[in-house]
Formats: C-alpha cells, sequence, structure tokens
C-alpha cells in the first residue's frame, strides 16, 4: 500500500512486514533484526509490568543531550501520526471492497 501512495507522491512511512502464506491459517513472517521491542524496553526500565515513562526514559538514556531528545521525540510522534493513519485508512478501505 505504500508503494501505491509513493507512486501518487505521498509517504507515509509504512513499512509492513512481508509475509507468505503456506497452507491454510499457516505461514511465515519476515524476521526483522536490529530491533529492541516495547517489552524489551519495559523490561530494560522496571523488569515488569508496562510503565508509560519507561519508552521517554529509554530514549532520554540514548539521547542524552536535550536538543536531541526533543528532536528524537518530534520524528517519533509525527512518524507514529502518519504510520497509525495509514493502517487505519488501509484498513477502512480493505473493509469496504
Amino acid at each position: 500500500m505504500d508503494f501505491l501512495l509513493r507512486i501518487d507522491g505521498k509517504c507515509i512511512r509504512m513499512n509492513p512486514y512481508s509475509c507468505i502464506a503456506t497452507g491454510r491459517e499457516e505461514g511465515m513472517i519476515e524476521i526483522v533484526t536490529n530491533t529492541m521491542t516495547i517489552s524489551k524496553i519495559q523490561l530494560w526500565y522496571n523488569h515488569g509490568d508496562f510503565v508509560e515513562e519507561s519508552l521517554y526514559e529509554w530514549l532520554k538514556f540514548h539521547n542524552p543531550n536535550e536538543e536531541s531528545l526533543s528532536q528524537t521525540v518530534e520524528e517519533l510522534i509525527f512518524f507514529l501520526c502518519r504510520v497509525c493513519s495509514g493502517y487505519v485508512l488501509f484498513g477502512y478501505r480493505r473493509t469496504r471492497l
């Protein structure tokens, strides 16, 4: 879907996993390497339950100066809004076809 928007000159930075059906209710999905899951960030921060500030603390740890942190948070919010909007749009469109 992102490919179709790029042709139209729009980019919402969607990068869905590749997947292949190998049978009824069976398949394979793409392995994504060099990533940090939200679950791993939660474990890094408090070794347990979900805590909202853990994501922000993890970003602060990896962006020690305020300018870098501010830019990273701004880019993250922008990116997440675009990706979420894209999935809502395509999910709605798919149910309407």
